[in-house]
């Protein structure tokens, strides 16, 4: 029995009319005994001809009853012998043909691979030139995977740059540090303030804590701060890190050249010694191996450079350029200010080592001169440490960004299920000619991974422009932002996910056509399933879901847009044109004493007045954005707290009495500091109206008596005044109760005071070079730090906000985009999918107005549909967000109804294109074309 031919045996059965051959035949009896026999031939026969074989002898079977001739007998013979006697001359050839190809003797193993090559060397070549005839299409899916992989590329390696790559040490996850907290049942300490843990110690508590603990060995403590170096070119302010012995040991790490601390290094009374950055040791002393013996100024007090840390090297961040030892640190009980670092046991795990520090309960000094507290202990990474402030909202922009993607992948799809559509006798064609399912399916993916590896390679360039603009955009404070950059892995990570969204793309559409329709498919101008009423609720569903992600992007854009929209333009309660702040970083070993401060600083006040470009200048303990302090509040006629967790904490802002004139702030009631408020007059205190309508609502403020601090450190104000809240902290913290005091009647606030300038222009950046020249006239051995614009640092402040707004609003106006054009694309692929039947419409009288509108809803339904599943999406979503707002809820209307709008009208005008164009069709070119 020959094989039948496809084309042959469809012109055979129409002819005869059983076309129509229903299912039922093929499970009677009579097919499944056709079945059974064909079993007598190959596999791959059965595989290539079977159906088609069966559905001829059916085809006969019915004919035959049609015609009412029985034959029953002779028609099964006839079968019978047919088919065996086919199967017999099948299996010969069979034969002839394995013994032709069999390889000589010598050659009895031939690899099966280059078949495979061959065919996907095939299929790769057929993809190419598939994908070249259609320019346009291929370059719209290569563009939009492009933007979908190379923001994803450019996300990942954010996230993994800061939390995913392991710290640069050996067996980087068993670097732990640890932080104190206060039992619910134990007293309140000093140094905890409002939020009873901490991450600093005084050095007795470090002492007591590492003589206590089994978890980590060794055990050591360190310091970042800023000092004021002299490498014979005057001073410089470098960021440094104060490090014990066992910090290095833990770290497991050798120096280039030289040795590290050792324990006699961290003794009190022993020689300064300094470990340099392998970047300083190259910069400023040319990586001269005798660099090892000198001695260096740090803050004026001599450190022998005792070795070089290698290239790379960087601890706790890459801004540390060197490192000194504990010797000459404080090692109070009232000064906290070191952090710990341990490298667990060898066999305990982390769990184990959590465990035992659950049970720890100690007791350490609380900053009271002699008194004792109980703390507890816990345990976290290193890397953990690092990256906890950060790590929520690179995750919100991961899942950001991977909804993109999806929109875009999305998109794709659609695109292949169009262009399939149009492929449906082609096909045919090749199933006809004997292409089985799984190499017509090979043959799609293959073109889908194509389209996904040239989007992987133009999103790898458009990664690195991503790259590039988040690092300049990113706020400083992200941590490890020296491994920021698209690197091996990340590269890697472009390649696996273009080629697992190219097979994704590709095979769907690929199984839902990969078995035409012989009968329809083969018909010039056939629509085939593509055309179908499930294939274009499929495309429909694609396009609500790309619908309903863009609006929940959108919704978290906006939200964070307006968040930073009213941060940003949140009143300061003072008048930030024309300032400029700067800081004196005085070195201890000339500055020690107080009143050596006072001097510096009234001196450098008098020669700023004297410039003609200054309006006036004025002394603070804390520049506005650049420090904090709270103490602890009393007033009067109040009972004293059981405990020091019932304190009071208020800000505390110690201000020259020209302050308040320089910031253009005026008194509510009472008056302002003046110069009669110095040294052995009554002390006096300015308060702000949240600390009057919080405690003092009920009665007359001025004249009342508060205690400020504690500890031995009290000090009792007479308040003289009350001026308006400001925000001289952070623009997203709440007001507080603000105590202001006369930087004249105490030595508080000299030391590491700051100085604030007005000036009679609005660009005080200009007089940044005439306030250096003054101090280095006055002492060329004090460098000035924060030398800024007060509206310098209101932008720093509003960093991190700003980022993440950007960040959001960028990933919610492509979604915008590519849902957009998604809708477009189904809309105008059903324009041109249903031609014929707006063309009859029109024929019969359909006006343009009804066409549009018929179009027009299938568009409205689609964009509502969207719009339901984005607004569910959104409200699940903005909760995440929560903690990032600014002076609204997570369910902010304004942001809801905005997104809403924007992307409704956006749809609506991508559907009404289509159905404009619809509605112009002329009916007789329609039925003339189909």
């Amino acid at each position: 029995m020959r094989p039948p031919d496809r084309g042959r045996l469809v012109q055979r059965l129409e002819g005869r009319g059983v076309e129509n051959l229903s299912m039922n035949a093929a499970t009677s009896f009579s097919g499944q005994l056709i079945r059974i026999l064909l079993r007598a031939y190959p596999r791959w026969f059965r595989r290539r001809y079977g159906s088609e074989m069966a559905l001829m002898l059916l085809a006969q079977r019915q004919e035959e009853r049609y015609r009412k001739r029985w034959g029953g007998i002779r028609y099964w013979t006839g079968v019978l012998s047919d088919i065996l006697a086919g199967a017999a001359r099948m299996q010969v050839r069979q034969l002839k043909e394995k013994i032709r190809s069999s390889p000589p003797s010598g050659n009895r193993n031939p690899n099966p691979r280059g078949s495979h090559m061959d065919r996907f060397r095939q299929d790769l070549s057929y993809a190419l030139r598939t994908l070249a005839r259609r320019p346009g299409w291929t370059f719209a899916a290569v563009a939009t995977l492009a933007l979908g992989i190379g923001a994803t590329t450019a996300i990942f390696s954010l996230v993994n740059g800061v939390l995913l790559r392991p710290l640069p040490y050996p067996e980087p996850d068993r670097l732990v540090t640890l932080e104190a907290y206060i039992p619910s049942h134990s007293d309140s300490w000093s140094w905890f303030g409002e939020t009873r843990r901490s991450a600093s110690f005084s050095y007795p508590v470090t002492e007591i804590i590492g003589q206590a603990q089994q978890v980590a060995e060794p055990f050591g403590r360190f310091s970042s701060r800023i000092l004021a170096v002299d490498v014979g070119e005057g001073a410089e302010l470098m960021s440094s890190t104060m490090a014990s012995w066992q910090v290095f040991q833990a770290l497991q790490v050798k120096p280039s050249i030289g040795r590290l601390f050792v324990p006699q290094d961290d003794r009190q009374g022993a020689p300064d010694t300094v470990l340099l950055s392998h970047g300083l040791w190259q910069q400023r002393f040319a990586g001269d191996p005798e660099v090892l013996g000198r001695s260096l100024q740090i803050d004026e007090r001599p450190h022998t450079v005792i070795g070089v840390m290698p290239a790379g090297f960087a601890f706790p961040d890459h801004q540390a350029r060197f490192w000194i030892s504990m010797a000459a640190q404080p090692r109070a009980e009232t000064t906290h200010y070191l952090s710990t670092l341990g490298r667990l046991r060898p066999g305990l795990t982390e769990e184990q080592a959590r465990a035992q520090l659950s049970s720890l309960l100690l007791q350490a000094p609380t900053g009271a001169p002699g008194h004792f507290g109980e703390i507890g202990v816990r345990m976290s990474s290193l890397l953990d440490r690092m990256v906890s402030d950060v790590r929520p909202q690179l995750l919100i922009f991961l899942g950001a960004v991977a909804a993109v993607l999806l929109i875009g992948c999305l998109n794709v799809v659609n695109l292949m299920l169009s262009r399939s559509a149009s492929r449906q006798r082609e096909l045919s064609l090749r199933s006809a000619l004997g292409a089985e399912r799984p190499r017509l399916v090979r043959q799609m993916v293959t073109e889908s991974a194509v389209l996904g590896l040239w989007g992987g390679l133009l999103g790898a360039f458009l990664a690195m422009v991503i790259n590039r603009a988040l690092i300049a955009i990113a706020p400083g404070q992200l941590p490890r932002n020296v491994h920021l950059g698209i690197d091996a892995q990340s590269l890697l990570f472009t390649a696996a996910l273009s080629l697992a969204v190219g097979v994704l793309i590709g095979l769907w559409p690929a199984l839902r056509h990969s078995r035409p329709d012989l009968k329809h498919g083969l018909h010039e101008g056939a629509r085939g399933p593509s055309g179908s009423l499930a294939n274009h609720r499929l495309r429909a569903v694609l396009v609500v879901a790309q619908v309903g992600l863009a609006l929940t992007l959108l919704v978290n854009a906006g939200l964070l847009l307006r968040s930073f929209d009213a941060l940003a333009s949140t009143n300061t309660g003072f008048n930030t044109q024309g300032l400029l702040t700067f800081r004196p970083a005085l070195p201890l070993s000339r500055y020690g004493d107080a009143e050596a401060a006072r001097a510096f600083h009234l001196d450098l006040l008098d020669r700023l007045r004297a410039l003609p470009e200054v309006e006036s200048a004025t002394a603070t303990a804390t520049v506005p954005f650049g420090g904090h302090i709270g103490e602890a509040l009393r007033m009067e006629g109040w009972e004293a707290p059981k405990d020091d967790r019932d304190l009071v904490v208020v800000d505390v802002q110690v201000v020259d009495p020209d302050f308040f004139r320089v910031l253009g702030i005026g008194p509510i009631q009472g008056r302002v500091f003046t110069k009669a408020d110095r040294e052995g007059a009554l002390r006096t205190a300015v308060v702000n109206r949240s600390l009057v309508q919080q405690f003092l609502s009920d009665v007359d403020p001025l004249g009342q008596r508060i205690r400020i601090g504690d500890f031995g450190q009290e000090r009792w104000l007479e308040i003289v005044g009350v001026v308006p809240d400001i925000r001289p902290y952070h623009l997203a913290r709440r007001i507080h109760p603000m105590v202001y005091e006369s930087i004249l009647q105490g030595d508080e606030g000299w030391r590491s005071g700051g100085q604030i300038v007005r000036t009679r222009t609005p660009d005080a950046a200009a007089l940044a070079p005439a306030v250096r020249e003054i101090v280095r006239s006055m002492d060329a051995g004090v460098p000035l730090t924060q030398l800024s614009t007060m509206q310098q640092r209101l932008d720093s402040n509003l960093s991190q906000s700003r980022f993440r707004a950007l960040l959001l609003s960028a990933f919610g106006l492509t979604a915008l985009l590519l849902a957009v054009i998604g809708v477009y694309g189904v809309m105008a692929h059903g324009v041109v999918q249903r031609r014929q039947e707006i063309g009859v419409r029109m024929a019969l009288g359909a006006a343009q107005h009804q066409i549009l509108g018929w179009i027009g809803r299938r568009g409205a339904v689609l964009t509502a549909a969207g719009l339901l599943l984005g607004f569910a999406g959104s409200l699940a979503s903005t909760r995440l967000l929560e903690s990032y707002l600014f002076e609204m809820t997570p369910y902010d209307e304004t942001s809801f109804v905005l997104a809403l709008v924007v992307l409704a009208v956006a749809a609506l005008l991508a559907t009404y294109l289509p159905a404009r164009r619809a509605s112009r069709i002329h009916p007789v070119e329609a039925l003339r074309r189909e």
